[in-house]
């Protein structure tokens, strides 16, 4: 199930939005939250995660 635009917009400021870190950041919040969910009720390791939520 998606966030709904109301709960992307309660925690958009917590998200992480530097431009010079060490690693990589998140091109889409929006899609990392979803998977994070996902990973989560689904019980599964990253690297099981649907190809929809990218690489």
């Amino acid at each position: 199930m998606p966030c709904g635009i109301t709960s992307t917009e309660r925690i958009k400021d917590s998200l992480p939005v530097r431009k010079q870190t060490v690693g990589v950041t998140a091109k889409d919040n929006r899609l990392f939250m979803e998977a994070l969910l996902y990973r989560y009720r689904a019980g599964i390791p990253w690297r099981d995660l649907p190809e929809r939520f990218g690489d």
